[in-house]
């Protein structure tokens, strides 16, 4: 609490009745992840206003990622946030999907793409970036405040659109959600229960850099007929664990 308040100064600290509250949860949170205040020792911050305090807090924490060593740690890190919060990742799981989708330097050597995949599941522990699992050694697990700054990094500033959207548990996701996604490179929807969730009443728009889609967990009857040819880029197709297994079969056919 005082290093916050020493870097953002007293009348910045002063200037909004919410500010102490926001910060206390902040430290709160950031106790919980392992974060101690040598990780933003070094760091100097202008908090502007209450409504700008996220950008700030995100920066702040962004110091572990920006220490990583190297473009495929940052990338595989990111990657993570395409998991619901606090959800159990099975290790494995998340290598294959790395190698999947390419971001490991070893991809063409298997063997090798394994060791780095690990290597960098205990640079992202060592980092605070990945928590172990409760369950199992065998797991992982991003804490919400570390995956919500892990998207909010995906979206460069001054840009409105997402290049990574994640929605879970919803029970619809609207037509014009859909639309708003064309941009994206990387789709996660889990526990979606709607039926139509896909049935947007007119011409299905293309996702012309769409390489990812997570369809997971979903209880949805149908999506249209040539929804994938909507997505001519897409090399990371996961539909695990879908309860309607007329999705797969539609998709595969």
């Amino acid at each position: 609490m005082s290093l916050f308040r020493m870097k953002v100064g007293e009348d910045t600290f002063n200037s909004h009745p919410e500010i102490l509250t926001l910060v206390e949860e902040i430290v709160k949170e950031c106790k919980e992840m392992g974060l101690s205040t040598t990780s933003i020792k070094d760091l100097s911050i202008n908090v502007i206003n209450v409504s700008g305090l996220e950008d700030q807090v995100f920066s702040i924490l962004a110091f572990s990622y920006n220490s990583l060593s190297n473009g495929p740690i940052k990338s595989c890190f990111l990657y993570c946030s395409m998991f619901p919060s606090d959800y159990e990742i099975l290790e494995d799981e998340l290598i294959e999907l790395w190698i999947g989708e390419g971001l490991l330097i070893a991809s063409y050597d298997i063997q090798r793409a394994w060791n780095q995949g690990y290597d960098i599941i205990q640079s992202l522990k060592e980092a605070c970036l990945l928590d172990s699992s409760d369950q199992s050694e065998k797991h992982v697990k991003m804490h919400d405040m570390i995956r919500d700054m892990a998207l909010w990094l995906t979206t460069k500033p001054g840009e409105d659109k997402k290049k990574v959207v994640v929605k879970e548990r919803a029970r619809m996701v609207e037509s014009r959600d859909i639309t708003e996604w064309k941009e994206a490179h990387r789709i996660s929807l889990w526990d979606i229960a709607t039926v139509s969730l896909l049935d947007i009443g007119h011409e299905m728009p293309s996702f012309p850099n769409l390489e990812t889609l997570f369809l997971r967990r979903s209880s949805m009857d149908e999506i249209p007929t040539g929804f994938l040819e909507k997505m001519p880029l897409v090399r990371v197709l996961d539909l695990s664990y879908n309860i309607a297994w007329k999705v797969v079969g539609r998709f595969i056919n």
